[in-house]
C-alpha cells in the first residue's frame, strides 16, 4: 500500500488530535473509510495516547461518596465513532463529567463498546461507550474515558 504522509501513525495522530488541515481530513477520512488496515492503525494509536492530562485533570477533584464525583454540564459537543470507523462527525451534548467518564446525549445510536472522539471548546476525550439508555427521541451514552488531551489556543 502506497500511503502518502497524512497516513502514516503520526498523521494518525495529528487526525485524532483534529490538527490535520481540512483537505487532509477529507483525505483521510476517504482512506480509513475503505482501508481495514489503516483503521486498525487507528484504533493502536487511539489506544496509545497520552493520559497525563486526563490524570491532572482529576487531581482536582474533591472527595464525595461516590467512586468519582459527577458534575452537571450541558457543554454542546460533538463526536466520532473510531471503531467501528464512520467518517461522519455528529451533534451531542455533555449532560455531566467526572474524573473518568461523562454522560453524552444525543439523537444517534451507537453500540455499546464503540470507540469515540468528543471533541469540545477546549478538550478533545477518548473513550469507550459503556451503557446506552434511550430517553424520548434521544440517547443517553455513559462513556469510559481512556485518554484526554487539553487543546491550546493555537488551535
Amino acid at each position: 500500500m502506497n500511503m502518502d504522509a497524512t497516513l502514516h501513525p503520526e498523521g494518525l495522530e495529528l487526525y485524532l488530535l483534529e490538527r490535520l488541515p481540512e483537505d487532509r481530513v477529507v483525505t483521510m477520512d476517504s482512506h480509513l473509510a475503505h482501508c481495514e488496515v489503516c483503521r486498525q492503525t487507528l484504533v493502536r494509536e487511539f489506544n496509545s495516547l497520552a493520559s497525563s492530562d486526563l490524570a491532572q485533570l482529576g487531581a482536582s477533584l474533591s472527595d464525595e461518596m461516590r467512586k468519582e464525583p459527577r458534575f452537571k454540564t450541558d457543554e454542546v459537543a460533538s463526536f466520532q465513532i473510531l471503531s467501528p470507523f464512520a467518517t461522519n462527525r455528529y451533534p451531542g451534548q455533555l449532560a455531566d463529567v467526572s474524573r473518568g467518564g461523562m454522560k453524552l446525549q444525543t439523537p444517534v445510536q451507537m453500540e455499546c463498546g464503540a470507540l469515540i472522539k468528543i471533541t469540545l471548546k477546549s478538550v478533545i476525550a477518548f473513550g469507550d461507550v459503556r451503557y446506552r439508555v434511550r430517553v424520548g427521541a434521544a440517547f443517553h451514552y455513559g462513556v469510559q474515558l481512556s485518554q484526554m488531551v487539553l487543546l491550546g489556543r493555537h488551535q
